[in-house]
Parts: structure tokens; C-alpha cells; sequence
């Protein structure tokens, strides 16, 4: 059974934020990284549960294109609270995660 995916309003507003940069460099690399998004997604559905945990209950799912994670935690779904850059500050991570 595939788990419902559910998006945090904190999350949307991380891909919205990265999206809209991508867009501003090229036009398209927007949709480029939408697509990259999904197809991670679409990974994460099938076999939750295969990412490694990395801060207490929040696994890690990697974009392949783009220097993006997508932190999720599996309940009665998949619940992604933030879609962050791979060069930021760790700690901003971390301190998010617990805000969320």
C-alpha cells in the first residue's frame, strides 16, 4: 500500500522559494527542478522506509539534478517538512526540523 504524501506549509514555501531562484537564473530550470522533485517523490512512495534516518525520526531523500534533500518522516504518511539545500548550515537544518 502506498502512503498518502503530505507536504508542510514550511516545505511548499522551501521548494516555492527554490523554484522561483532556479527560474530566475534560466527560464525553465524551474520546471527542471519540479520535475527532479516529483521523480524523487515518486522513489520516496515506493519504498519509504529505504532512506536513512539522519536527525532522530526525519529520513533524507536526495534530488538527482539539483543540490537539494527532501527531509520526511513515514507515519500514516509521508510527511516532508522541509526541501533544503544541500550547502547550507547543518545546524539551520536541525533547528528547522525541531520548528516544524
Amino acid at each position: 500500500m502506498t502512503l498518502p504524501i503530505r507536504f508542510r506549509p514550511e516545505a511548499e514555501e522551501d521548494l516555492r522559494l527554490a523554484i522561483d531562484w532556479y527560474e530566475e537564473q534560466r527560464e525553465g530550470l524551474g520546471d527542471d527542478l519540479i520535475d527532479d522533485v516529483g521523480e524523487t517523490i515518486e522513489r520516496m512512495e515506493r519504498l519509504p522506509e529505504s532512506y536513512r534516518l539522519v536527525h532522530g525520526e526525519f529520513r533524507r531523500a536526495l534530488l538527482r539534478q539539483f543540490p537539494y534533500a527532501i527531509y520526511f518522516r513515514v507515519r500514516s504518511a509521508i510527511e516532508i517538512f522541509a526541501v533544503f539545500h544541500a550547502r547550507r548550515n547543518p545546524r539551520d537544518l536541525r533547528r528547522q526540523l525541531r520548528h516544524r
